[in-house]
């Protein structure tokens, strides 16, 4: 009991470790050595439900099967000991890299998200003039602290102008 307890907890702390134990594959791929893939509970997941298994496969022909799958891809399992070489599994499901496992001879190969497009919106702005500005400005922008206001002495107060 005291050893199963502290092989689990050794496979946790490995986990929580990962950033010491990822391989250089690909950019396209995070990947994961001597750890096995798992869901969000876990789990290692069923064939045919959280992925799918093809045998006598290279890992550059699991790569392309999951790379073809598009978002019907979230990452895959590749097998590197002799008993294992050439098991590839392609996760269909969401894979939990919070939730890896030590599993020696496996390697986790999680697909990285795309990279989203920078997104441009109207926010609230400084403005000094009277009307309203019809431009949008990036995210980015912020708004200089309350109350400061390089024309007060005229008698009229800055504000913000709302798009």
């Amino acid at each position: 009991m005291i050893l199963y307890f502290l092989i689990l907890l050794f496979s946790r702390i490995i986990a929580a470790q990962k950033i010491n134990l990822r391989l250089s594959f690909d950019d396209s791929f995070e990947s994961f050595s001597d750890m096995g893939c798992r869901t969000k509970y876990g789990a290692k997941g069923f064939e045919g439900i959280e992925y799918d298994l093809y045998l006598h496969e290279t890992i550059d022909t699991c790569k392309s099967k999951c790379l073809s799958r598009g978002d019907g891809c979230f990452g895959f399992e590749y097998g590197t000991l002799p008993s294992d070489r050439g098991r590839c599994e392609i996760w269909k499901r969401p894979i939990d890299e919070y939730r890896l496992e030590y599993v020696h001879g496996l390697n986790c190969y999680i697909k990285d998200p795309p990279t989203p497009a920078p997104t441009v919106s109207h926010v609230p702005t400084y403005d000094m003039s009277i009307g309203p500005t019809s431009s949008p400005v990036p995210t980015t922008t912020t708004r200089p602290p309350f109350g400061i206001c390089s024309q007060a002495g005229k008698r009229r107060c800055c504000r913000y102008v709302y798009h």
